[in-house]
C-alpha cells in the first residue's frame, strides 16, 4: 500500500467534520491544519448556517440543487457537511453536472473513499471532468488561459459562461440547442446545465447527429437513467455503435472495421458550433 493509498483510508476513516473541514479549506484556499481547522472560527461559522442558508463555498455545490436530493429526509443540516459524511449511501450529487462514475473512470482508482468534489478540487487537475458533456481541454482552448484565471476550466465554465460563451464538447451544439431552447438563445443560462436540468423526457437534442430518442431505443436494455447522449459519449462510440438511423448509410459502416469506423463517427458527431467558437 502506498502512501497515498494510506492517507486515503485513514481519511475514508475520518469524521464527516474532518472531511467538510478540508474541502472548505480548498474552496477557502487554505491551509488544511487538522484540529487547528475544525475550530477555526471562520469554519465553525460555516458550520452553523444550514439548510437552504449553507454558503455556496464552489460553484460546483448547488445548494439548490443538492436540497432537492436530500431535504426530505434529513433535518436542517449544513448540506455541506451533510454531504461529507453521506456521499457514497445514495451515490449523492453537489452539481448537476457532476457524474460520480464518470469522475472515477478517469482517476486512476478503484473507489473514491472521500467526496468527490474533494477528490476533483484538491487534484487540481484541468484535464478532469466531472461530466461526459464537458471537455475541459476543448473549453479551455476556446475560452484562453487569461479567462481561466487559473481555475479549474469547470469551474470558470459552471461560474462564469455568461461572461465569455465557448464551445465545451465537440458533441453539444449551443447553436443548434439554442434554436429550439430561447432561454439558452437569449439569455444567459448555461447550456449543460439548462440541459441536464431539464427532465429526460423534455430535452431537446444538442447535437443533430445524435437523435436521443433513436438511440435510447437502441440501448434500452442498459441505460437506465442515464442520458443518451452522454452514454453515446462514454460507450456508444467506443463501441461503434449508430447514433441515428441514417448513420450507418451514410458513413458506409459495413464496409469499414471497427477503428476505422470509430474515428469515421467521431468526425461524424462532431458537430461545428461556430458562432460560439467566434465569440
Amino acid at each position: 500500500m502506498t502512501a497515498a493509498d494510506d492517507r486515503e483510508v485513514a481519511l475514508a476513516a475520518g469524521d464527516p467534520i474532518d472531511l467538510c473541514a478540508q474541502l472548505w479549506s480548498v474552496c477557502a484556499r487554505r491551509p488544511y491544519e487538522g484540529e487547528a481547522t475544525a475550530h477555526d472560527p471562520d469554519f465553525v461559522a460555516f458550520l452553523e448556517q444550514s439548510g437552504m442558508d449553507t454558503p455556496q463555498i464552489t460553484p460546483l455545490f448547488d445548494v439548490e440543487y443538492y436540497a432537492h436530493q436530500v431535504s426530505w429526509q434529513t433535518p436542517p443540516i449544513n448540506f455541506v457537511l451533510h454531504y461529507c459524511g453521506n456521499w457514497p449511501a445514495a451515490d449523492l450529487r453537489p452539481h448537476v453536472i457532476f457524474d460520480n462514475a464518470y469522475l472515477l473512470a478517469q482517476t486512476g482508482i478503484s473507489r473514491f473513499v472521500r467526496p468527490p468534489l474533494l477528490h476533483l478540487l484538491e487534484a487540481g487537475d484541468p484535464k478532469l471532468s466531472p461530466h461526459p458533456l464537458f471537455d475541459p481541454r476543448y473549453y479551455a482552448e476556446a475560452v484562453g488561459e487569461d479567462f481561466l484565471a487559473g481555475d479549474l476550466p469547470i469551474i470558470a465554465f459552471v461560474e462564469r459562461w455568461a461572461a465569455k460563451p465557448a464551445p465545451f464538447s465537440p458533441f453539444f451544439s449551443t447553436d443548434f440547442y439554442g434554436l429550439h431552447e430561447p432561454a439558452v438563445r437569449f439569455g444567459s443560462l448555461n447550456p449543460l446545465i439548462h440541459f441536464l436540468s431539464t427532465p429526460q423526457d423534455r430535452r431537446r437534442d444538442p447535437n443533430p447527429m445524435l437523435h436521443r430518442s433513436w438511440y435510447r431505443a437502441l440501448v434500452e436494455d442498459e441505460l437506465g437513467d442515464a442520458e443518451p447522449l452522454a452514454h453515446y459519449v462514454v460507450h456508444g462510440l467506443a463501441r461503434g455503435l449508430m447514433p441515428n438511423p441514417f448513420a450507418s448509410g451514410e458513413l458506409r459502416a459495413s464496409s469499414l472495421g471497427l477503428p476505422a469506423l470509430i474515428e469515421a463517427l467521431r468526425r461524424y458527431i462532431a458537430f461545428p458550433d461556430e458562432s460560439a467558437r467566434a465569440a
